[in-house]
């Protein structure tokens, strides 16, 4: 092989990285994005059970 060969080996291999490494970006922002929403509804789910829990407190039927 001579030279421009490997030269555009290299920038090909180069270029591969940079896509896997925008992948992986990609991939562990959405994965950030979906971590944040589970938790913003763990939380909504927790307040609506203790708004549910004192509202059952003071109804006295438990129902």
């Amino acid at each position: 092989m001579n030279s421009e060969d490997l030269r555009i080996q290299y920038d090909q291999a180069r270029l591969a990285r940079a896509k896997a490494e925008q992948k992986m970006l990609e991939t562990r922002l959405a994965a950030d994005k979906a971590e944040s929403a589970f938790y913003d509804a763990d939380k909504k789910s927790g307040v609506a059970f203790e708004r549910w829990s004192e509202a059952v407190k003071g109804s006295g039927d438990g129902s």
